[in-house]
C-alpha cells in the first residue's frame, strides 16, 4: 500500500491497533509467527508496560528473514517451498 505521501507501506489487512495519545497499546494484535515479543507479552496495562510502533519494524524483519531463508526466525509458522525449476508433466 502506498501513504498519502507516495510511501510504501507493509500492512496486514486482517489486524491493526490504534495507538491512543501515548503511542503505546496493549491489546495483542497479528500474526503470532510475525509478532514482536513485546506484543506477545502485552496484557492488562497493570502488568506491562504495552508496546509503539517498533513492533513493526520486528514483523518486517520476520517477514524479510522468512523471504531469505524459507522459515520463520523462530521456527513457528510457514514455511516457504522452493522450485528447483520447471516441472515436467
Amino acid at each position: 500500500m502506498l501513504c498519502a505521501n507516495g510511501y510504501a507501506k507493509l500492512v496486514d489487512c486482517g489486524s491493526a491497533v490504534r495507538l491512543g495519545a501515548t503511542g503505546v497499546s496493549f491489546e495483542r494484535c497479528g500474526t503470532r509467527p510475525y509478532m514482536a515479543p513485546e506484543v506477545l507479552a502485552a496484557g492488562h496495562k497493570a502488568t506491562g508496560p504495552g508496546y509503539g510502533v517498533e513492533v513493526d519494524l520486528w514483523s518486517f524483519g520476520a517477514v524479510c528473514y522468512e523471504m531469505v531463508n524459507g522459515r520463520t526466525p523462530c521456527g513457528m509458522g510457514t514455511t516457504l517451498r522452493r522450485r528447483s525449476g520447471p516441472t515436467k508433466s
